[in-house]
């Protein structure tokens, strides 16, 4: 039986090139398997993402500027970086179950992932992804975690010494995990409620006249909530 296809992703900058249109331009995700189709419909690679086996992948992301990377998101809540640059181009070489080269993984959230964007800020990538649970963070192309939106404690993404932690500490999820009498909890278990039903977002940054001016940064995070009325949080730095 046909598998029910749980997210799709184009590479825009494969699909604009003369050599690399018909390879693998559009990535399906089926039962945790990313598979690469050409726009004729033929597959050029599969491989299953997840660490764990049963999971499946609900998000997926790349930079488009040249498609090197791919970002998978499953429902356990590990992202996990692909380099896709020389995946599905050659279907000469290619295994048709060879797995690209993973270049990073962790555990971004405690529930599924449902939203990943990837990021260009001051010539660095960021990853902006949102969970199931409500919640929304920030995290670097290696794994460093920058922020949550929403969080007591400031930050900014052109400053690394304001990151909140790094990803091999322990990420406090669950409001129940946290000391009920701490300002931080009763500040993650508010804007835990005000972000349940979060299931999309678009980042926006402003056109700027001196693009040297990197302190200027602005990110939006537009999203639903459960009564479907339209909230947008901004995390800014001036």
């Amino acid at each position: 039986a046909a598998l029910p296809v749980d997210s799709l992703v184009f590479l825009q900058h494969r699909a604009e090139s003369l050599t690399l249109r018909d390879r693998g331009v559009l990535v399906s995700s089926q039962a945790g398997y990313l598979c690469f189709w050409s726009i004729t419909g033929v597959k050029h690679g599969c491989f299953y993402a997840p660490e764990q086996p049963g999971e499946r992948v609900l998000i997926m992301s790349s930079d488009q500027i040249k498609n090197s990377i791919l970002v998978s998101g499953d429902t356990k809540g590990c992202l996990q970086i692909w380099d896709i640059s020389s995946y599905a181009v050659d279907i000469q070489s290619q295994s048709a179950c060879e797995q690209p080269p993973l270049l990073q993984r962790w555990s971004a959230h405690s529930r599924p992932l449902v939203c990943v964007e990837v990021l260009h800020v001051a010539d660095r990538e960021f990853l902006l992804t949102a969970s199931a649970d409500g919640s929304a963070g920030l995290w670097t192309r290696d794994g460093d975690h920058v922020g949550c939106f929403g969080q007591l404690e400031t930050w900014s993404i052109t400053g690394p010494a304001t990151y909140h932690r790094r990803r091999h500490d322990k990420l406090i999820e669950d409001p129940a995990e946290m000391d009920s009498s701490s300002s931080d909890f009763r500040n993650l278990k508010t804007h835990h409620h005000q972000l349940m039903g979060v299931n999309s977002f678009i980042c926006l940054q402003p056109p700027r006249p001196h693009p040297s001016s990197a302190e200027d940064m602005s990110l939006c995070l537009n999203h639903e909530d459960l009564n479907g009325s339209k909230r947008k949080l901004t995390e800014s730095k001036k």
